[in-house]
């Protein structure tokens, strides 16, 4: 990938849990490529037991999916969480679906309700901030040359979702 990045520290007391009522897995599927309906879904007020979004407000990506956000020309939620679904169609096809194992978007779902969450201006967002850490910023320190690349994605994913939310 070849980015790089300044490691970050967040701010351990903007971490909250989320609960977060979301559209149906198969409303969420069904806009493929339509930015305007994946942000006009709306939660049903119909459904019994609506699918939630239950975590933490910071999400941590598969390299696929690491991999299509550096790709996607636009770094909006929306078009983050389209990209997303994209990369997650093209995998089953290219892969074949098993019986026995879960469908890679139906395990990573939670990328996509994510994005939708960020793009309705639902997640409270964590605070990141550099950090000056000097253990951090020892670049013979193994963990922080390894990760750089992950550094530079939760740097710009963060910095994403702020500028959409805030």
């Amino acid at each position: 990938m070849g980015a790089s990045a300044s490691p970050i520290e967040v701010d351990i007391a903007s971490i909250q849990d989320i609960d977060i009522e979301m559209p149906t897995w198969v409303e969420l599927g069904g806009v493929e490529g339509d930015a305007e309906a994946f942000l006009q879904l709306k939660v049903s007020k119909e459904v019994v037991i609506n699918d939630k979004l239950k975590g933490k407000n910071m999400i941590a990506v598969l390299l696929i999916l690491a991999e299509a956000f550096f790709i996607s020309p636009k770094k909006d939620p929306t078009s983050i969480g389209l990209t997303f679904l994209k990369v997650m169609s093209e995998f089953t096809t290219k892969h074949g679906e098993d019986e026995e194992q879960e469908k890679f978007s139906e395990t990573f779902m939670h990328a996509i309700q994510f994005c939708w969450s960020t793009a309705n201006k639902l997640l409270p967002l964590p605070s990141p901030m550099v950090s000056w850490n000097p253990c951090s910023l020892q670049t013979g320190v193994p963990f922080y040359t390894g990760m750089q690349s992950r550094h530079a994605l939760m740097i710009k994913l963060w910095t994403c979702w702020a500028k959409q939310t805030r």
